[in-house]
């Protein structure tokens, strides 16, 4: 252009005003209004959000991570710690209970809204900007950037009042208080089975990650032939399973009495509400200190100087999570799930107890309750799915957090993981585990994973091109995909396309799919292997499946948002990726053209092995090798 433009437009929903030629737009719209705005408006400086993101999320994950912890050891008058202020009468602190804590950017959107504010300033400082203008913008986000920039929002959104929020937050610890004392009345009969002594207690979740089949046999959806391996080495097998009945989609709701009854006399179960008595649960419910030790940290100057970055104040995109957190379940259940694994290990005192929740704050519970109750237990976990450094539920500060520096405040944590990859145990020792700590045996979900051979299935850039779209837990996420393929089938005639959900999402559910349901056909019932057999192409954003294809020789492309990057591809590169509806056409041209070059190649394949999934030479010895590591820690 000539001349700079004067006013940059940013936009999340397609901008319904009359746009003047002196404008630039900033765009995080949908990739389908994204192509129909630059057909419409041609001459208009376009600059597409998520490509411009790329740059700046290194620095937007070292401010997160530093906010999150820098917020629990502000110190009040009295030079105590918030998180120090947050400890219950066992000394254990309730801020690891938190979710704000847990950084769990499948659900919290904090890490992307960091992101696209300082993609956003990033693009503010390359051009000479008069006015700044927001279509469709988060209100937290419009609350950020204006403590710096002078800022018109024209978004049209339905607030939701605090006071809406914080009773949304109360009626959902209401609604927990009700199920967790008809889950102890259930359950309460089953304390008069004491359970069987064992050496090694599994955690899980009856009956989602552990359950019977018809037969009556055990299944573990996680730890697979591991417990049978456990036995013939004559070690004696329990679970400590967290009755939850109702997690997975698509299944019927049943009662806590009726999903109970096929493990009532089965002693290698213990429930652990069964440690519960209703008082405990009234007691955790209707504590409310927790809330009020919060809101007299969060006026002090300190506090709010936390959340300060590039003169800008992005608290408010942590502040009513912070509140609601604190009236909501997640503190009583977490204190539920501490107080029960306390009582049970005091109780059973086993040699060890395995999960697989790695830092998501079950586990945290999980941990701090069974080394409350034994110190003796040795606490193992087993890494369930493979991640990068921006999938910052594994990422934590190493001194602030790991060390529990400079108050002894420390997160609960194993004391020994088994990485999947390579690249996880990487994570765990940046995050502070000592290498001793963390071994690479892989997961598994994944002992029967092999490398296949490359390029498998029908390689053709002539006719139809059959597309498998594979979609995550984060369905706010994989729809913006899905919107992006589907844009281009109107492109290119050619193409078949076919959606994998997770087993925990079906996003055939969420309102927003249906406008895609005529152009986009959704497995159901299908083996993953069947569902890869119809695919020449698999398109992912961060799921595990995506690597496990790749592993099997197909060709994948990655989504990538202008969001967090989960998937193994962020640290490993490999593959092709794309962030907009253009960048998928270039990539089926060029398919087209020479779809041999998309191949995976056997020394690619091998390093993904190792990295993802923890194999090397096409030797998948998972299960041994988690068996021999358990093994290790029962003989200490």
């Amino acid at each position: 252009m000539d001349q700079p433009a004067l006013k940059l437009w940013i936009c999340w929903e397609y901008p319904t005003r009359d746009i003047p030629q002196d404008v630039s737009i900033l765009s995080f719209m949908l990739p389908s209004e994204e192509i129909e705005f630059q057909k419409q408006n041609s001459s208009i400086n376009f600059i597409f959000g998520r490509q411009r993101s790329v740059g700046v999320k290194k620095i937007a994950l070292a401010q997160y991570i530093r906010m999150v912890a820098n917020a629990g050891i502000v110190k009040d008058k009295n030079d105590r710690t918030l998180r120090e202020a947050l400890k219950n009468k066992d000394g254990q602190s309730v801020w690891w209970f938190h979710k704000v804590t847990e950084k769990d950017c499948e659900s919290s959107p904090i890490f992307d809204q960091i992101i696209q504010i300082l993609t956003i300033k990033d693009v503010i400082r390359e051009y000479t900007f008069k006015q700044i203008e927001l279509f469709g913008c988060p209100l937290e986000i419009t609350q950020v950037l204006k403590s710096k920039f002078a800022i018109i929002d024209y978004s049209r959104r339905k607030t939701k009042g605090r006071e809406l929020l914080l009773g949304r937050a109360l009626w959902g610890r209401f609604k927990f208080l009700l199920k967790t004392i008809n889950d102890c009345l259930a359950v309460k009969s089953l304390r008069k089975v004491e359970g069987q002594a064992a050496d090694i207690f599994i955690s899980g979740f009856w009956d989602w990650s552990v359950k019977k089949d018809e037969s009556g046999q055990i299944n573990d959806r996680y730890f697979r032939s591991v417990p049978d391996l456990l036995l013939s080495a004559g070690k004696k097998i329990g679970w400590i399973v967290w009755l939850d009945p109702n997690y997975e989609s698509g299944q019927a709701h049943r009662s806590a009495a009726s999903a109970v009854k096929s493990i009532t006399q089965d002693t290698r179960f213990v429930i652990a509400q069964s440690f519960l008595k209703i008082l405990d649960v009234l007691v955790a419910c209707f504590r409310f200190s927790y809330f009020f030790i919060f809101m007299s940290y969060q006026k002090l100057p300190a506090f709010k100087s936390v959340f300060e970055f590039e003169e800008m104040d992005f608290y408010p995109l942590f502040k009513n999570e912070f509140r609601i957190e604190f009236l909501d379940r997640n503190i009583p259940r977490q204190e539920l799930i501490y107080k029960s694994h306390q009582r049970f290990s005091s109780e059973f005192a086993p040699k060890v107890v395995l999960t697989f929740l790695d830092l998501f704050l079950y586990a945290r519970a999980v941990y701090a309750g069974v080394r409350k109750g034994s110190p003796a237990t040795k606490l193992i976990d087993m890494q369930h799915a493979s991640c990068s450094r921006e999938k910052v539920f594994y990422v934590i500060d190493s001194q602030k957090e790991f060390n529990g520096l400079p108050d002894g405040c420390l997160l609960p944590s194993p004391d020994k993981v088994l990485a999947m990859g390579n690249l996880g145990q990487e994570i765990f020792l940046e995050s502070g585990f000592k290498s001793e700590q963390v071994v690479v045996t892989g997961c598994s979900r994944y002992n029967k994973l092999i490398i296949g051979k490359a390029g498998t299935g029908h390689i053709s850039g002539i006719g139809t091109l059959n597309i498998l779209i594979v979609s995550s837990m984060d369905i706010e996420k994989e729809l913006v995909m899905v919107d992006c393929v589907s844009a281009v089938t109107a492109l290119d005639k050619n193409l078949m396309i076919k959606l994998r959900s997770h087993p925990f999402a079906d996003i055939r559910k969420y309102t927003g799919f249906e406008k895609y349901a005529d152009k986009i056909k959704c497995t159901h019932g299908t083996t993953l292997d069947e569902d890869l057999k119809f695919a020449d192409i698999v398109v992912f954003s961060y799921s595990t499946v995506g690597e496990e294809a790749f592993l099997k020789g197909k060709i994948v492309w990655q989504w990538v948002s202008e969001g967090y990057n989960g998937s193994v591809f962020r640290d490993l590169g490999i593959i092709s990726s794309f962030s907009d509806v253009n960048g998928l056409l270039k990539l089926i041209q060029s398919y087209r053209a020479d779809p041999i070059k998309f191949i995976p190649n056997e020394i690619d394949q091998n390093k993904v092995a190792w990295e993802c999934f923890g194999f090397k030479d096409g030797q998948n010895n998972i299960d041994q090798q988690i068996t021999d590591q358990i093994l290790k820690e029962v003989k200490i």
